[in-house]
């Protein structure tokens, strides 16, 4: 993935850990955060389907 979608899902599961609150694991997160910046960590085709899953819980979880 480009610098740019790695923004884009780095903040995208920040927003949705945000509106997850209780339920998450912090240190599960940040090791989330830490992966998904290492070169190689998928190939595109993976990246986008973690970038769909993501962006869909976040309006999941914003329509509560």
């Amino acid at each position: 993935m480009d610098a740019q979608k790695l923004k884009q899902l780095e903040s995208t599961i920040d927003e949705l850990v945000t509106n997850l609150g209780q339920v998450r694991a912090a240190s599960e997160v940040q090791e989330l955060l830490g992966i998904i910046h290492r070169p190689g960590w998928t190939t595109l085709a993976e990246g986008l389907l973690v970038q769909g899953i993501v962006e869909n819980m976040l309006v999941h979880t914003n329509s509560r």
